[in-house]
């Protein structure tokens, strides 16, 4: 496991060009990771992927670590609050349902690219205290489950 601050991005980009620059740089990252696998990827290969010079991506980002760990963040955010919309909307709905609600969000999610989510889910933390994608779909579920059917003990959730 890696330190935080070996984890966290060097800066964020405040111009439009720098942001555009990150979104490509992780776009690159998720397809690099998906198509070799994260131990496998490079910052080179993303680099170039990305169409920025490895000294661009070393602006921004320390490591590929940081650069997975940015992206499961964003997808923890993202997922979280596609996850917050839909179970909103099944309140009434049976279990069942709302566990066919959280697959077809997961189903949507995981077409941009195909298979990053599918690797988030199986990625493991990246420091002590970091909270993978798992984790955090986990917590959502029991959370409902515990609401929903208080009576099922925390092992059975």
């Amino acid at each position: 496991m890696l330190p935080r601050q070996a984890l966290s991005p060097r800066r964020m980009p405040r111009q439009v060009r720098s942001r555009r620059m990150v979104a490509a740089i992780l776009e690159a990252a998720a397809l690099v990771f998906v198509e070799v696998g994260y131990e496998n990827a490079s910052t080179n290969h993303i680099a170039q992927r990305a169409g920025v010079s490895v000294g661009s991506l070393y602006q921004f980002f320390p490591n590929k670590g940081a650069l997975l760990a940015t992206l499961q963040a964003q997808w923890t955010e993202r997922l979280g609050q596609a996850l917050d919309v839909t179970l909103g909307r099944s309140e009434h709905r049976d279990l069942g349902g709302i566990v066919d609600d959280v697959l077809d969000v997961h189903a949507n999610l995981n077409a941009s690219p195909p298979g990053l989510l599918g690797l988030l889910l199986t990625a493991p933390p990246l420091t002590p205290e970091g909270e993978t994608v798992r984790v955090a779909v986990q917590h959502r579920l029991e959370d409902i489950l515990s609401r929903r059917a208080p009576h099922l003990g925390p092992a059975r959730r």
